[in-house]
């Protein structure tokens, strides 16, 4: 669903430009496009380190209504979506994470099985 091609910056300081609010709708929200061209929201629900690279998983971002009904449910299954995380300086030397696709499949069937295996420790 989600569009592969893309990388992704996210402002990592707490001082965001407009520019930058008009992508980003909070810390922890990105916008991106699927394979059709569609504007979706994404959340990011977790980020953790594999051999010393940094990760993120990203979800379909839910409503307030759509969330209560999640939390409700015993089995609540959502898209989710692994990235790589690099951190690089914009322009006025703000860091910035930067998600890109992850284009090795043996290392995202890793990746998958890392992030499967820390939801569940959580739970």
């Amino acid at each position: 669903m989600y569009n592969e091609d893309q990388t992704h910056a996210v402002n990592r300081s707490a001082n965001s430009t407009a520019d930058s609010q008009e992508f980003f709708e909070g810390d922890n929200f990105i916008k991106g496009f699927d394979e059709d061209g569609n504007l979706i929201k994404l959340q990011v629900i977790r980020y953790f380190f594999y051999n010393g690279e940094e990760y993120v998983v990203l979800g379909e971002a839910l409503e307030a209504e759509e969330l209560e009904e999640a939390n409700d449910s015993e089995e609540t299954e959502i898209d989710a979506y692994i990235m790589k995380v690099d951190v690089e300086l914009d322009e006025d030397n703000e860091e910035l994470e930067v998600f890109s696709p992850i284009e090795d499949d043996e290392l995202l069937e890793k990746l998958t099985h890392i992030a499967l295996n820390k939801f569940t420790e959580v739970e």
